[in-house]
């Protein structure tokens, strides 16, 4: 699984492309990658490359996939309960420390930030080891180990996910078949996300891009399942990782978008082909991973960080045809999306709470003021002796 997480950390390339890697192969193959110019040019095959898109309908092209694969990872976070998964990032982002309720503040933070030291540690390692193996022309292992990371991604997280739902509504299944019916599954999953890779042409696009999305979503749900400090250490390592893997001279994430440009092929990755914007696999499941978390404090966090990451997408996009170079996908998302968490969390979400719950029946204040038999309370204001500030003052009246 390590090879599946390294393909999604994420980057921007050029003037209208994000790129993005992340720790699996697959999920480093997830190279994120915007190709294109700054006229949204498309690129999603050799008979399109004349083909113009308006640049909404470029940006319109990967913001529906997006949104797609956070609506399954909020669909699933609540579907599948508390059921403990067996692969993806769980059991990676919790490898030297295990969140405990009874922990103190300290000791999760640090708990907290060495797990994500080593999911760094271990995304440097693997997008290390692929730049060598592209670099060196090693396709046939490179390929290789992403195809057996994708298919045992989506055979072993699909087929949990399955399980828990048909369990979910109590159907049974016969279990031959349905293991079966996923190993089937799985492999062609494997082949059409890197049929083009493979050099067996091009697959259907409608297709391929399904299976993406799935890929995604079934990563980004997997970490939902980490307690919150590691959720929150694993997005900022990721992030701070983006920057140092696609801005630094010698960056590995860098270092493979210009040598495949360079051969003209397409990037060991798995990447998203929109109408001009192809954006690597790691930037829908790290703003997915953010987003699932939301979810679960509630539905007012949760639609301020939808619109939090996507504004910050945007924001990345709009930057491209300006600075004319490589740009990290994830960072402004991820910094807004947090931001917005804490700040719903905090105090957007407790105030919503209280408007719709209002005064309760129960109150014994409340029979005080609606029982004109009653003594009943006055509040009346008044500026202080200092004149800039009102006080309030409750008197009891009794007509």
């Amino acid at each position: 699984m390590i090879s599946l997480l390294e393909g999604m950390a994420s980057g921007t390339e050029s003037a209208g492309s994000i790129s993005s890697g992340g720790v699996d192969p697959a999920v480093e193959s997830g190279l994120p990658l915007v190709e294109g110019d700054a006229c949204f040019r498309n690129t999603t095959g050799p008979d399109e490359d004349d083909a113009f898109t308006s640049p909404g309908q470029g940006v319109l092209s990967v913001l529906k996939p997006v949104c797609v694969t956070m609506a399954i990872v909020v669909f699933l976070t609540h579907a599948t309960g508390e059921d403990i998964v067996q692969g993806g990032f769980s059991g990676l982002a919790s490898m030297a420390y295990q969140e405990r309720q009874a922990d103190s503040v300290v000791i999760k933070a640090e708990g907290a930030l060495l797990n994500a030291l080593i999911i760094v540690f271990l995304m440097c390692i693997a997008t290390t080891v692929m730049w060598y193996l592209y670099s060196y022309r090693c396709y046939r292992i490179l390929y290789g180990w992403l195809l057996v990371s994708v298919v045992s991604l989506i055979f072993n997280l699909g087929s949990f996910v399955a399980d828990s739902l048909l369990r979910s509504v109590n159907a049974t299944v016969d279990t031959v078949s349905f293991y079966l019916f996923f190993y089937n599954f799985a492999a062609l999953g494997g082949l059409i996300t890197l049929w083009t890779q493979l050099g067996l042409g091009h697959p259907p696009k409608a297709l391929k891009q399904a299976y993406l999305v799935l890929i995604s979503a079934l990563l980004a749900w997997s970490a939902t399942k980490l307690p919150e400090w590691s959720t929150w250490g694993l997005l900022g390592a990721v992030s701070l990782w983006d920057v140092t893997a696609v801005l630094t001279p010698k960056g590995p994430l860098k270092l493979i978008v210009e040598e495949a440009r360079r051969r003209e092929e397409p990037i060991p990755g798995l990447v998203y082909e929109g109408d001009g914007i192809t954006l690597g696999g790691g930037d829908f499941v790290f703003y997915s991973i953010l987003i699932g978390r939301a979810s679960l404090y509630g539905c007012g966090t949760l639609v301020t960080c939808v619109v939090a990451v996507l504004a910050g997408m945007m924001a990345t996009l709009a930057l491209l045809p300006f600075v004319q170079k490589v740009l990290p996908a994830l960072p402004i998302s991820i910094v807004l999306g947090i931001a917005a968490y804490f700040t719903s969390s905090a105090i957007i979400t407790p105030l919503v709470g209280r408007a719709q719950i209002g005064p309760s029946s129960s109150d014994p204040l409340m029979h005080i003021q609606s029982d004109p038999k009653l003594p009943y309370i006055v509040h009346r204001y008044r500026f202080c002796e200092s004149g800039d500030t009102f006080v309030e003052e409750e008197i009891l009246k009794d007509d």
